[in-house]
């Protein structure tokens, strides 16, 4: 459904929710892949990325009307206005979202990284800022909640300006577990970074535990429902980590997490506004100018594959280009990236491998895995391309403690003559041996690798690198 532009600001904020929780606990103090059906006699379709998984279809307003979430023209960075694309379900495709836009419940959205955008909740006095690499969707409230996030990754900021007393109740969805939110003040501002995990096998699901999650508070005071239905509740400069905890079956119950002091904040949870040394600045506003040039209905593949492939564009840049194509499932274009020579640059490879890993963290099974294996197959030999799509799925560590035939295979790849696979089974041998290198490095020459080889084989027969 499209998003409609407005011509006049939004309408004056009405009163916030003013019923609190029921419950309080005092605070502890301690791709593009789509592959094209081609018909004969008739053009090829165009490729278009994954549509997202799991994903709420665009809803009719209840009877109770929701607030309308307005994507603004706030500017949340001292370098670049916002930047927010939108996953448009009848073309298969992402493009830009303009400002002034209210967006729809349920509708896909995409904050590139290190770019933002800043929303305006109505009905509330509350104001959300994606900051770089959120993949997220407003959802539908249910009360008392005022409004709802669906967020799959990324930063968030959630804020209320001074104004009327009372609370404002929202919900954030992570997967399966609700965040029961509660900003209890006016002037309360919290962040919230919710981060995909490593997949560990192919083709599976990491369950519950698949994410890492932290709650800070920056002013005010905040009580959270979490998982487990246990509230906790933060005041300013206080923390709390969101993170499903793996426990053995006979304990399906974790401890529940302690609220800590944390008067270091995050950078981009700065009041005044995130900030970049001229270097990167620079870097960014040229990330930002090529989807500022691009037409508004563009699809994002067209703008961002030529950026991060041109040999003009600085390493920075294409880095950029390449995990925004990876976090939105472009898996044609993640495969051509993957598929680069060892000259083009390394960040492009090692950006791009990171946002595909932990997309298919988020989109787990053969469904979706397997459409990146048919799009790795046209850019790679058989062989090579079996072997990125099983090194892109990951490990366990104990597979690979109690089958050292399987850690020599991974060792043995670090000599491969492709070097996204030899980039791959170094990553997944540092993963699980403590960021461990043995002064190995990927781009090396072949003499220069066979030692550091020889070093890993060493470990690995030793039987206790993967404690």
């Amino acid at each position: 459904m499209p998003a409609v532009p407005i011509d006049e600001p939004p309408p004056e904020d009405m009163e916030t929710a003013k019923e609190p929780m029921e419950t309080e606990v005092a605070s502890n103090t301690n791709t593009n892949a789509k592959p094209p059906v081609e018909t004969p006699g008739e053009e090829p379709m165009k490729v278009a990325p994954v549509p997202p998984m799991e994903t709420e279809p665009v809803v009719k307003a209840p009877a109770k009307e929701p607030p309308r979430v307005l994507y603004t023209t706030k500017q949340a960075n001292s370098v670049t206005k916002g930047m927010l694309l939108r996953y448009d379900a009848d073309q298969n495709e992402w493009g830009t979202l303009p400002q002034r836009a209210y967006v729809m419940l349920g509708e896909q959205l995409a904050c590139p990284e290190p770019l933002d955008a800043v929303f305006k909740v109505d009905k509330t006095d509350c104001e959300v800022t994606f900051i770089g690499g959120v993949l997220a969707s407003f959802k539908a409230p249910t009360p008392p909640a005022a409004f709802a996030l669906d967020l799959k990754q990324g930063k968030v900021i959630f804020a209320r300006a001074e104004g009327d007393e009372g609370s404002v109740i929202l919900t954030v969805h992570v997967g399966n577990d609700l965040l029961l939110l509660e900003l209890a003040e006016p002037n309360t501002r919290c962040g919230i970074e919710i981060l995909p995990k490593l997949p560990n096998q192919p083709e599976q699901s990491l369950g519950a535990n698949w994410y890492e999650g932290r709650l800070w508070v920056d002013t005010g005071r905040v009580r959270l429902m979490d998982r487990s239905e246990k509230t906790h509740v933060l005041a300013a400069k206080q923390a709390l980590v969101l993170t499903p905890r793996e426990v053995p079956e006979a304990q399906p119950q974790p401890m529940p997490p302690v609220v800590e002091v944390d008067q270091l904040l995050p950078g981009w949870l700065d009041p005044a506004g995130r900030t970049f040394k001229s270097l990167n600045a620079h870097y960014m506003r040229q990330f930002y100018t090529a989807f500022e040039e691009a037409d508004i209905e563009s699809d994002v593949t067209t703008v961002l594959l030529p950026l991060a492939k041109d040999d003009k564009t600085p390493p920075p840049v294409a880095e950029m280009a390449g995990r925004s194509l990876a976090m939105t499932g472009c898996l044609r274009d993640v495969a051509d990236l993957l598929s680069l020579s060892e000259a083009s640059p390394e960040e492009i490879r090692l950006a791009t491998i990171d946002g595909i890993r932990r997309w298919l963290t988020l989109h787990p099974g053969k469904e979706h895995g397997q459409k990146l294996r048919e799009e790795l197959g046209r850019n790679f030999h058989k062989a090579t391309a079996d072997a990125v799509y099983r090194l892109l799925w990951g490990y366990r560590k104990s597979d690979l403690k109690e089958d050292p035939a399987e850690a020599l295979k991974l060792v043995d790849q670090l000599n491969d003559d492709n070097i996204t696979v030899r980039t791959l089974a170094f990553m997944n041998l540092r993963e699980h041996a403590g960021q461990k290198t043995n002064n190995y490095r990927p781009l090396d020459s072949e003499s220069q690798r066979r030692a550091a080889i020889g070093r890993w084989r060493e470990d690995v027969m030793k039987g206790d690198l993967f404690q």
